[in-house]
């Protein structure tokens, strides 16, 4: 798990923009980033292959809440999950109000009240060199208020 601090999130250290919270319920995550306000936003990450079983297939997902009153959070996202020069792009998207086409990626509900949304795959393959996998959720592109998303982090876990 990459937690929401050790994330790069574009604009976290401007109070306006995002907010870091402790929830009082919370034991696994203890600070989450949520969303206040911005127009447009961008979460990275890297994860170094010394820290992961080799020669294993892996999945990527974001962990999150949307608040009830959140704003924005339908526009379609671009995520990407790149090796080395290999990466994988697809479209998804965090809370859909309409129907989506089938190649979109939806979130799903957790057992544990959170939120995932599969961002990709990669294979952590030691023979390649590559050291890092780097993982990117971002909508630059829908100019509309964005607000009520609440991040617990990035979870890689084998498939």
């Amino acid at each position: 798990m990459i937690t929401a601090r050790n994330l790069k999130i574009e604009h976290s250290e401007k109070y306006e923009h995002w907010e870091w919270v402790n929830d009082p319920r919370e034991t696994r995550f203890t600070e989450l980033a949520e969303l206040l306000q911005v127009w447009w936003f961008s979460i990275k990450a890297r994860k170094n292959f010394l820290e992961l079983s080799a020669n294993t297939k892996y999945g990527v997902y974001l962990i999150f809440r949307t608040k009830q009153d959140s704003e924005g959070l339908d526009a379609i996202q671009k995520a990407s999950v790149s090796v080395g020069r290999k990466g994988l792009k697809k479209y998804v998207c965090l809370k859909p109000t309409t129907a989506m086409p089938p190649s979109i990626g939806l979130p799903i509900k957790r057992s544990d009240g959170w939120t995932e949304l599969e961002l990709g795959q990669f294979e952590c393959d030691n023979a390649t060199g590559d050291k890092d996998a780097v993982i990117s959720i971002e909508e630059t592109k829908d100019d509309n208020k964005k607000t009520g998303l609440i991040v617990a982090g990035i979870e890689i876990r084998p498939i």
